[in-house]
């Protein structure tokens, strides 16, 4: 360690913004493309992107398309994806988002 309280040199609180920086991305990446909301029970469709089971759900009990791409899909297969809910799990946790989406997200859970 430095000095300045980080490895390699780096001053620990910047350090911690890239943390959070990584966290707030990936958390991005983690809403459903049909709701812009943050996946409480993520599966995969047969287009290969991620989506709320509620929401893509709905969509294909009146459409066989994605609700993406557009394009015809092969089936209306959906694969739930636990370590996608895990990762949620953690960036709720890591305290990064707004309270507000995080209130949000405990009550289409259930929890709040």
């Amino acid at each position: 360690r430095s000095s300045s309280g980080g490895v390699f040199g780096a001053p620990a609180l910047s350090r911690r913004s890239s943390a959070e920086e990584v966290v707030a991305s990936m958390a991005e990446s983690l809403h459903c493309p049909i709701t812009n909301a943050l996946l409480v029970d993520p599966v995969s469709a047969a287009d290969g992107f991620i989506y709320e089971r509620d929401a893509v759900s709905r969509w294909l009990s009146s459409h066989d398309t994605s609700p993406n791409t557009g394009a015809v899909l092969p089936n209306k297969a959906l694969v739930a994806l636990p370590a996608v809910r895990a990762m949620v799990l953690s960036v709720v946790d890591s305290d990064t988002l707004p309270e507000d989406e995080v209130r949000e997200w405990l009550l289409r859970r259930g929890v709040w």
